[in-house]
């Protein structure tokens, strides 16, 4: 709609005399926080990028303001639409774009020139700034009532763990015979449905924890303590699906403490989610090796394993959300990805190379103490 009315306006200026170069500029500026719009949209779940948003629409109307009378301008028509953005947008933001429009009338005002050679372009952007203000607040008036997306998230994988936790529990009793001997066929089916409910299990967690890393509610509480004894726990809570599968795994520790800073839940997280993933693509009886390194001002944590290894032009790839490898590997294609924001967001990285073993060697660094 405001580029629409950008293009008429400016057309009907230039069809009662405006002067083209200033007329080029007005339009270039009007038409600028629509781009900035479009690039932020899927980001508006963030507060930043909203503030980012309403700061754009002030910026613009200020610049307009100032080109055409300043204070007494048409153009301060457009300071009502960063606040009915606000309240149609939801989430509580109507005090900054308040704020940001009420800086940006004062600027236009204080350093507001007389209007010249523009036409009716002015006027009928104002209109379209009151229309477009006024269809912003009937969408908000009408529209249900929204919770977080974390939240509905949040609630829906609460809703769905117990069910799935029962029919893992009944799956296991009904597959170890516990009340009295079945068919084998029968015990195999169990112990495919516990199998197909654990991994469903395990895919609504990941989607549970990066959604809530996503939307910056995966709040860190950075302590201080020896990464040796966070791999060496990692490796324990992972020792009995690793030996399920005859896959041998270790820690390989230096005898000098490293110690780091960091959230302790977190990089629970994000060792459980690389040496899980080393031990569901590594083939029975191979090894998965996790190693603990001092890397100049860094913590370095390295899983590698005896696995077929990630393809090259997969690496990058395998960090996003929801992509998978060239393999068509099962899961949620979420693992690495939830690595990588928890990593970036203590000031790390990871990185995907090969192991000398011949399969995959996960890097992550993260600050020392």
């Amino acid at each position: 709609m405001w580029l629409g009315a950008c293009a008429a306006a400016s057309l009907a200026a230039a069809l009662t005399g405006a002067a083209p170069a200033r007329l080029a500029g007005f339009a270039a500026v009007a038409a600028m926080p629509a781009a900035t719009g479009f690039i932020l949209m899927s980001r508006f779940t963030q507060n930043w990028a909203r503030i980012y948003f309403f700061a754009a629409w002030a910026l613009a109307a200020a610049m307009l303001a100032i080109q055409t009378g300043g204070a007494g301008s048409a153009m301060i028509a457009l300071f009502l639409v960063a606040p009915a953005y606000s309240i149609a947008i939801g989430g509580g933001d109507f005090a900054w774009s308040a704020v940001v429009s009420a800086a940006g009338y004062a600027v236009a005002a204080a350093l507001g020139a007389g209007q010249s050679g523009l036409g009716l372009a002015p006027e009928g952007l104002a209109l379209a700034a009151l229309g477009l203000s006024g269809a912003l607040m009937l969408i908000a008036r009408e529209a249900p009532p929204s919770e977080p997306p974390a939240r509905r998230i949040a609630e829906l994988a609460h809703e769905l763990r117990t069910p799935l936790n029962h029919m893992v529990g009944f799956a296991e009793l009904i597959e170890k015979q516990t009340f009295g001997p079945i068919d084998a066929r029968y015990a195999d089916y169990a112990g495919l449905i516990a199998t197909s409910g654990r991994q469903m299990a395990e895919m609504v967690t990941r989607r549970l924890d990066f959604s809530r890393a996503e939307a910056g509610g995966y709040k860190l509480h950075p302590e201080t303590f020896d990464a040796r004894a966070a791999a060496e726990e990692a490796v324990k809570l992972a020792h009995a699906s690793a030996a399920q599968k005859g896959i041998m795994l270790t820690a390989l520790l230096p005898e000098e403490a490293l110690t780091l800073r960091a959230d302790r839940v977190a990089v629970r997280q994000i060792l459980a989610n690389i040496i899980g993933n080393a031990i569901k693509f590594t083939p029975t009886d191979g090894r998965v090796e996790v190693h603990v390194r001092r890397a100049d001002a860094m913590i370095a944590f390295e899983i590698e394993d005896t696995g077929p290894g990630i393809a090259m032009e997969d690496r990058a790839r395998v960090m996003l959300p929801y992509e998978r490898g060239s393999g068509g590997a099962e899961g949620s294609g979420l693992g690495l990805a939830l690595v990588k924001m928890l990593a970036e967001q203590h000031g790390g990285d990871v990185k995907i190379g090969q192991s000398e073993k011949g399969g995959a060697l996960v890097r992550v660094r993260l600050p020392a103490a």
